[in-house]
Formats: C-alpha cells, structure tokens, sequence
C-alpha cells in the first residue's frame, strides 16, 4: 500500500525558545497513515520508533517509522491483530508506505527436523517497537534493523514463548520479505538445568527491546532482557565467516573478501548471563545497548541492567568473550543513586570532547527530587587521560533539562552527529511527557564535554499540528539534504506524527572594538572608535548581514561619553561582513568633562546578530552558534595622575575636621534652634576620586539633606545615616566641604548628649586612615516644669446640727476633688507620675471604718484622651445616687449588717466631742488611713498641657460623727504631688521636676442654736442708741445744716424756672 500522507509545515513563529540550528519552522510532519481505518480502535503509537535513511550513492532519503500497535494491512486483523508496522517514507517525493517484511502469517516454518522449528504468532507483537539504521554504506550493505520484542513461538501446544524477532532490511528497503532472526528459538535452550530444576533460558528472553548497530558494519547488537530468569543478555549477530572473536583484533586489518547477502548477520553469539557474576536475576541487563570506542580503537559495548544493583539501576561496559558460556569481560560498571530512577533506561556514544574517544552518556527518566517525580537525569561518563591511560569518569555535571516534574527527560537518548561543526558531538534528550506533551533538548559537545546548558528545547509550541509524546523516539544524525549538517527525527507516539527538522549552517562572527587613544586623560573630551567584524563556518554564505548596538560606558550608571550625532550612548548599526576578510567602520566619541569615578575604565561594548532581513530562504540562513560570545568590549583607561610614582595606585591622604554652629551653645530639646554641622575635608596626597563622606548620629536625632552636594539616605526610611558625594575628583590640596543639619524634634527628656559621627573616603589607598572619622558629642538640655492646682467642687458640706452634741445622719453628701497638673516648656516630657492621697479611713483599736467612699472609676483626661490610674487602700463603690435626690441612705462600708439596720432607724447620733476647732482629716493624722491613686501620664509634648484627674466621693456622716466635734466639723484634704520620671540623670536640666498641691474641703454645721439675752443687756443698748442719735443731730446743727445758703438760691432758682414755663405756655395757647 503506498500512501501519500505528509506535508510541509512552514510557519513563522514569533517565539522560539532556546532556538538553535534544528529548523521546526520548516518541518516536514508525518502523520499515522493508518488514522481512521479501525474505527474506534487504538492508537498504533505511529512514531514509537524512528530511523532516518540516507544513500549517498543514490542521493536519495528515507524515513523509517515504526507503528508497534497497528494493524497491518496486508493481514486480515481479525486473525493477526496489531502485529505492528514500519513505514518507508520517501522524504524527496513525500510518500509513504506500509513495509510487509514477515509474510508468512502465524504459520509453521519449513524445517520439520530442526530444534529450531517455530510457529508464529504475531498477534500483539509490537514490530517496531525497536528500531536502528547503519548510517553510511559499508560493507556491500546499509542496512536497517527492527525488531518485535513481543514475537511468540506457539509451536508447542499450550505454551507461548515470547522469544522475540528481527529482522534487517538491506540499503534500498524493497518491500520484500526481510531477513528474519530468531537468535532465541532453539529448543533445547528454552530451559537451564540447575540444581536439579530448570529455569527460563531463552523461553521468555524478549529479543529485541533494543537493536543497535555499532560502527562494525558487519555486525547488528539486540538487547534480550528476558534470558535466563529476567538476568538479560546482549545478542551479537555477525556476517558469517568472519574470524572468531578472539582473532578480530589481530585480523582487523585485513581486507575481507564480499559476503553474499544470506552471509549478512548470520553468525549468532549469545553470552549466557549465569557466567557474569555483575548480572543477577532480574536485572534486565538488555534493557538498552549501544557501543563505541570507549579506551583504545577496539570496539566495547555497554547495556543498560534498569532493575541491577538491587533496583537503582546498573550500566556495565563490556567485552564479547570467546564462548558463550564465558563471563563477559566487564570493564567498567556503574549504578545508579535512587532506586526505581531506571538508570540506564538509555544509552547513547558520542564523542562530547573531541578526544578521539566514545564517551558514555545514560539515561535515569525515573529520577526524582521533593518537588518534582519522575522528572529525570542524564550522566556523562567521558573519558580522560591520566598518567598516559585513557580512564572513564563521570563528569560532575548532571542534566535535567527543565527539571519539570512528570517529565521523564532522558528516556530517550540519540547521538546527533557534530549538529554545528565544531569538532565535537552532539546529542539529543528526549522528555515525552514534559508538560503532559514532550520535549527533546539538544546538548552541544565542547573540550570539558556536553556544554551544561542545552542549546536548544523543541516543544510542541514550535508545531503547526498538535503533538503529544513528542520525544519518545529519536533518530540519529543524519545529513539528508547534503548541506553538511546533520538533521533529526522525531516521533510523537501519542498524537502519531513524525517531525524531521532539517539543519541550517552554523557561523562565528568574530567581532573587534577599539579605540584610540587607548586611554584619555582627565580632561580629553574625545575619541574614535574602531569596530570590525568578520565570520567563518562550514558551508556558511561568503557574505553575512549584521545587525547590532555599540554601547558606551556600558554598565556605568551615569555614562561618562556620549555620541555626537545622536546625543546618546546606545548607537544602534548595520553592516555587511565577508568570510575570512574583516571589514570595519569608524565613530566618533565624545567624552564629558566630570569622568565621575576615573579609576574605573570606560567600557565601550558591541553587541551583534544576524541580519537575515535580505533573505528569503529560512533553512540556508546560518545561525550564530550559541557557544560563541555575540559581544566584544574595549577598555579605556583613564590617566589619573597617579601614574607619576611608577605604579596606577593612588596613594591619597584624606582629613576630615568637623565645626559646630554656635559651638559654646547648649541646645535646647525642643527648642527653635537647629543645629548643623560643617564637615571638611582635606587631601594632601595624590587626587582621590569618588570621595564621599558619610554622617551618622542615633535615633531618634535625624539628619536633613544638604541642597549643596548629592547627598542620599542610603535606606530611605532611616535618616540617621547620610551619604554625599563630594568634589570629583580632590585633587593634591584642595578641601571640599559641606554643611549638615542635624533634627532635634524627636528628643524628649530621655536623650542623651548623642554624638555626631563623620567618616570620610575615596578611591586610592589612604596613607593615614586614623584622620578619615571624628565623633563629636552635641551638648544638649532639657527646659520644662511642672505645676499642680486643684479645688474642691463643693467648697463646703454642711450638716444638720439637731442639739449640742447631735448630728443628723440621714444624708450622703457627695463632693469632688479636682486636680490639674501643667506642663510648660519646650522640651518633651517622656512620662510624669502623679501621685494623690485621700483620706478614706479610721483605724481605732485595731478596726478600721470608712468615712469617705470612693465612688466610681476617676475622671481622667489628657489631649483628649484618658490615661490609667491604678487605686490602693480603697475599694471604688458605684455611685447609686437617685435621680432628683441629693440625700439618701448612708452607703456604709465597713459596718456590719445590724449595725447598718440601727442606722437607717436611728435619725440622729450623738457626737462624742464638744470642741469648737474643726478636725484635719489627712494622710499626717495617725487616726486616718488613705487611698493612693497612682497615675502615669506618657508623651507630654513640647507645648504647654494639661492633664486633670477627677475623683468622686461621698461622706460616711455616721462613721465621721464618732470622730468629730459636731460643733466644729471637720476638714478633708487630698495631698497629690507629680514629677517627671523620664529624666536622664545626666541630661542638664532647667525647671521644676516635682510639684505638689492640697485640696480641702469643709465639713461643718449649718447653724449655731442660741443661749438666751438678759433684759439689762436689751434696756442698755437702746438707751445708748437714743444717746448717739441726740448727739449726731445737735452736731448737724451747730455746722448750719439747716440753714444753709445753698439751700435759699436752689428754690429761687426753681420757682424761676417754674414761672418761665407758665408764661411760654399761655402765649402759645393765646395764638391758637
């Protein structure tokens, strides 16, 4: 069946990630040709297996894919269900076809007397599921070879022995019936003999989970797994004929006579694992196999062994021995680090390091990390030379591709050919499941081997078509459109598409910038710069478009030299470069005057790529190896003057002196004045460059930033360290300076006389770095006061008096003590205790009776909020005051029940004292106990404040009664007293720290009762009141009172006036 089934993708993708010379935008994708003819049917894993064919002679390529679930068309798929197919597709006309290789059918072969009769059974036995091609023509043959791991031998009733198949196919692919090889049919070696019981032999031995060719034309490696109880082997099928395996080396030489076709692979030899001591039970040693020229020019071999070394997995090197029933000639073996990480799942020989020797490279896509299963490894075993033997060590490097969980990178391993000509191998990592759809990455060779960074990550993204399992096979390199670079394929099982990306050619550009002068003094403001490319590269065009930037002063904050023309650093260009021949191009620079730090040089950089703008045709533009730097960069030195003592070094001598404003001024805390600080700062050696000083005081002093010099905080919310920059440079004796101001808003109090740090430095080696610091103490004080004041909210309680010695008890006079407490000053105050005693308490003969209730919390405020006060001595009652009602029940504290019941009977008591003095009730009475309400009032501030403190009592008159003289009352007083607690003892200060007040209130009577008057006493007061008024008016008289000229004048006077009106009146009345 011939199909044509393929087609060009050619699509301009905006990003290629991690793009190299493997051109996906112009891939040519093959898809499962068998798509759709089973209906609802599985997929055929087109892609699992990939070779590329190329015969130089013929000018022609093939691809061969292998499908190991399809159904073949040439069988009916009810009676061979998913033998498996390869496909030959010819890439120069596009088609495809279907390979019938086995004809036959599940039949008997033709040899009835030979223990090596079978009968297939192909049903499910995934041809294609292995598969390898010889890259060049040698040896009358290029072969390719494919292999069914799953073939079964049903010949023998009720027993089906999976012995695996292959077969080869010679140069041209003819549709024809392959070679078949069936190395493990023998009957008699189905089963081993071993004490007294037999084990699998070749019985379920799976030939062919692996093919390989080595670089021996006449001989073809599949890898059985399954022999001798799952220990595995590797089979080698050679042409017939050929001299023993012990003689090879000798007979290499010699020119061997053509060998028929049936001659090609016809000589089997198959190592019997129970003579390895490395090689154990189910190891799978066969697993994967490859070969090269490991140590010398010999031929070794290498096996993958998956579940060896108790499962972490093993890779043994090996020699053929002479007989099968020898032990291999191991010469190296390796095992993995985890178990279950399949290392040596794969296997690929390439030379990494151009040493003329095969280096090893192995696949663990099992391997995992805590964040990331599965996600797979890959080692480098390269060979070294040491003390004049050639060794193999692993490289310290480990692969990991994308490290991305689920990946598997390193399932699949292929050699690449040389994939940018530069004399080392290259090879291909295949991820199928990165990101649940594959990827392959691409490792270049170098001197110290794979380069540790992949050169190129094809995903599905870089498709037209969407591809799933894209990595699972992977062809080696081959050159299939003779432009000199190898080419790939690759399989995508999953979707079943094949992808085979084409190379483009690989250029170096070597890129040249100088200038001249080659160094400038301090004052040259320009220069020319020279810029030069020309390129090299196998098969490369002989002229090449470049494109790129030209940036001055690159990677210098402030650029120090700027083009003319543009006013710019950055100069973007263009230019064309020839192969082999340089070509360069002029610009001229200009230079600024401040060349800022002059001890680093100016760097002039030149960045280039490819200009492919001119080019139509994708796959013969060349790609820039990525190996190679794409920039070149000049120094400019700047001359200095540091050069005259014979060396570059500028051995400077820096002194920093500091002046205080006003430097016998006492600073205020709080107050107007703003100190500052003058630095200066001499050089009296060589010039220094980039000086700067620095200027550090302690929190909470801040520092505010000079607008003379560039001056910055170096971490923005911290304004205690300052940085300037200052003249650049100083030269030999010559000082800069710049002036500081210091922030003493935030002092209170507590501050100390904190000190000013400067420190001073420049670019150079310092001769005396003992003056480059001065510290310098600012001499502070503290001005505030404080001043208590209080009253009384009511002055006076009076109470009934009902006898002599009686007072009546039926009320609870309420009052409050108020007190006030000013700050003034400029300076702020941290904290200030206030302190008030009140008189609550009588302690007689051991009992103690409450007079004075507190009632409720106090009333406190400060800046309109309260602050805490905490009460000793006293328990604080609720106030149970009636509304309307200033009296009320006693609220009695320290009496008891009964007592409390007589009283509210009982409407007056009888005072035990008859004194006309008013007793003090205070804190000094010995009689008296006190609460203490201690207070702490933080953050006063530099202005005057305020802070009040409210307390509300009440009188207990029948406790006070057996106390007091009802005649004489009492008075209570509240001591309070305030000072500052924040005060640094060694701060100056100027005011009053502590102040104290007392608020009193009066206790009394409200009426004295009356004795009585004698008669005598009423007769002689009014007699003597008549004797005065007799006595006052005779004195009136003799002084004229009553006849007094003054008196005669105001009535005539009035009657004037009198008699003035009347007329005025008639005379209107008159002349109405």
């Amino acid at each position: 069946m011939k199909v044509t089934h393929c087609f060009i993708i050619a699509v301009a993708l905006t990003s290629l990630t991690s793009a190299f010379n493997l051109e996906p935008r112009e891939a040519i994708i093959l898809s499962d040709v068998t798509q759709g003819q089973d209906p609802g049917g599985r997929g055929s894993y087109f892609g699992f297996s990939v070779a590329l064919h190329y015969l130089a002679h013929e000018n022609n390529a093939w691809l061969v894919v292998g499908a190991p679930r399809a159904n073949s068309s040439y069988y009916n798929p009810e009676q061979i269900t998913e033998p498996g197919t390869i496909f030959k597709c010819n890439l120069r006309s596009r088609e495809c076809e279907e390979l019938f290789i086995d004809r036959e059918g599940n039949s008997e072969s033709l040899d009835q007397n030979s223990e090596f009769r079978y009968m297939d059974l192909k049903n499910n036995g995934w041809l294609g599921g292995a598969l390898d091609s010889q890259p060049t023509y040698q040896a009358g043959r290029q072969a390719v070879g494919v292999c069914a791991p799953r073939w079964k031998n049903q010949l023998y009733q009720g027993t089906y022995l999976m012995n695996g198949a292959c077969y080869w196919l010679n140069s041209s692919l003819p549709n024809a019936p392959a070679h078949k090889k069936l190395p493990l049919v023998q009957f008699s070696k189905q089963t081993y003999p071993i004490r007294g019981r037999r084990l699998f032999f070749y019985s379920h031995g799976g030939a062919g989970l692996s093919v390989h060719f080595s670089e021996d034309p006449t001989e073809m490696l599949i890898g059985a797994p399954g022999v001798f109880n799952w220990q595995g082997t590797v089979i080698r099928l050679r042409d017939a004929g050929l001299p023993p395996i012990g003689e090879i080396s000798r007979r290499r030489r010699r020119r061997q006579a053509p060998v028929s076709e049936y001659q090609m692979f016809s000589s089997q030899f198959i190592p019997n694992p129970y003579y390895t001591s490395s090689i154990e039970d189910f190891d799978l040693f066969g697993y994967s196999v490859t070969s090269g020229k490991f140590l010398s020019s010999e031929i070794l071999y290498a096996a993958g062994a998956t579940r060896g070394a108790k499962s972490l997995g093993k890779v043994i090197l090996f020699a053929f021995p002479r007989l099968e029933e020898m032990q291999l000639e191991v010469v190296y073996e390796w095992v993995g680090t985890q178990i279950g990480e399949n290392f040596g799942a794969s296997l690929v020989a390439a030379d990494t390091n151009g040493d003329g020797f095969s280096d090893l490279v192995v696949g663990a896509p099992m391997f995992f990390r805590d964040d990331a299963t599965d996600m797979g490894k890959v080692v480098l075993y390269k060979t070294t030379l040491k003390q004049g033997y050639v060794t193999m060590e692993a490289s310290d490097r480990r692969y990991y591709g994308s490290a991305k969980a689920g990946a598997r990178f390193g399932t699949t391993l292929a050699a690449c050919g040389d994939l940018n000509q530069d004399g080392y191998e290259d090879i291909a990592v295949g991820a199928p499941w990165e990101d649940d759809q594959g990827a392959v990455y691409i490792y270049l060779g170098s001197l110290q081997g794979l380069r540790p960074k992949f050169s190129q990550h094809l995903t599905p993204q870089h498709f037209s078509v969407p591809l799933s399992g894209f990595g699972m096979s992977i062809s080696r390199g081959i050159d299939i459109d003779v432009n000199g670079y190898p080419d790939l394929a690759i399989g995508s099982f999953l979707s079943g598409h094949v992808a085979v990306l084409r190379s483009r050619p690989v250029v170096s550009i070597a890129g040249l910038i100088t200038s001249s002068p080659t160094s400038v003094a301090l004052n040259d403001t320009s220069l020319e710069l020279l810029v030069c490319f020309d390129h090299r590269g196998f098969n490369a065009p002989s002229e090449l478009g470049l494109k790129g930037n030209i940036t001055l002063d690159y990677k210098f904050l402030s650029p120090r030299a700027f083009f003319p023309d543009t006013n710019t650093f950055v100069k973007s260009f263009s230019q064309t470069t020839l192969i082999g021949e340089q070509r360069c191009k002029e610009y001229a620079v200009k230079l600024k005057a401040d060349k800022i730090d002059a001890r680093q040089p100016i760097l002039m950089r030149v960045e280039w790529e490819l200009d492919h703008s001119q080019s139509s045709q994708l796959l013969s533009q060349p790609i820039m190896d990525p190996g190679h730097l794409a920039s070149k960069t000049e120094h400019v030195g700047i001359i200095t003057g540091c050069e005259k003592d014979g060396d570059e070094t500028c051995r400077v001598d820096l002194r920093v002196e500091t002046t205080l404003l006003d430097q016998e001024t006492v600073f205020v805390i709080g107050g107007e004045d703003k100190p500052s600080v003058t630095v200066t700062v001499f050089n009296t050696g060589e010039p220094v460059f980039l000086p700067n000083v620095t200027v550090s005081v302690n929190p909470p002093l801040a520092l505010l930033l000079p607008n003379t010099h560039n001056c910055d905080f170096p971490s923005a919310d911290n304004r205690t360290f300052l940085a300037c920059h200052l003249r650049n440079p100083i030269m030999p004796h010559e000082k800069d300076e710049v002036k500081v101001a210091i922030d003493i808003s935030q002092l209170d109090d507590r501050a100390t006389n904190s000190s000013i740090r400067v420190e001073v430095a420049g670019e150079g080696t310092e001769a005396r770095p003992q003056d480059n610091a001065f510290a310098y103490a600012l001499p502070m004080r503290a001005e505030a006061s404080l001043k208590l004041h209080g009253y009384s909210k009511e002055e006076q309680i009076l109470y009934q008096r009902l006898e002599e010695n009686k007072i009546n008890t039926t009320t609870t006079p309420r009052f409050q003590h108020i007190f006030s407490l000013k700050k003034s000053g400029p300076t702020p105050v941290g904290e200030v205790e206030l302190i008030v005693d009140v008189p609550v308490n009588f302690t007689t003969r051991g009992k103690s009776s409450t007079f004075v209730n507190i009632l409720n919390e106090p009333e406190t405020n400060f800046q309109q909020q309260g602050f805490q006060c905490r009460v000793v001595g006293a328990s604080v009652r609720p106030d149970e005051e009636p509304v309307g009602d200033t009296f009320g029940v006693p609220l009695l504290t320290n009496v008891s029940e009964p007592e409390v019941k007589e009283q509210q009977i009982i409407s007056s008591m009888e005072s035990k004292d008859t004194s006309l003095e008013p007793v003090k009730l205070n804190c000094s009475n010995p009689l008296v106990s006190c609460a203490r309400f201690s207070c702490l009032i933080k953050s006063l501030p530099a202005s005057i404040s305020f802070a009040e403190l409210s307390i509300k009592m009440s009188l207990n008159l029948t406790v006070l009664a057996g106390h007091i003289s009802a005649k004489g009352g009492a008075v209570v007083q509240s001591y309070a007293r305030a000072k500052i607690l924040s005060l640094n003892p060694d701060l100056s200060f100027v005011g009053e720290k502590e102040t104290s007040f007392v608020v009193t209130t009066q206790v009394q009577p409200d009426s004295l009762p009356g004795r009585g008057v004698p008669w005598w006493v009423i007769l002689l007061a009014v007699l003597g009141g008549l004797l005065l008024l007799i006595l006052l008016a005779y004195g009136l008289y003799k002084a004229g009172f009553f006849t007094r000229k003054e008196q005669e004048e105001m009535k005539a006077h009035r009657a004037q006036v009198e008699t003035s009106n009347y007329g005025a009146v008639n005379a209107g009345m008159v002349g109405d």
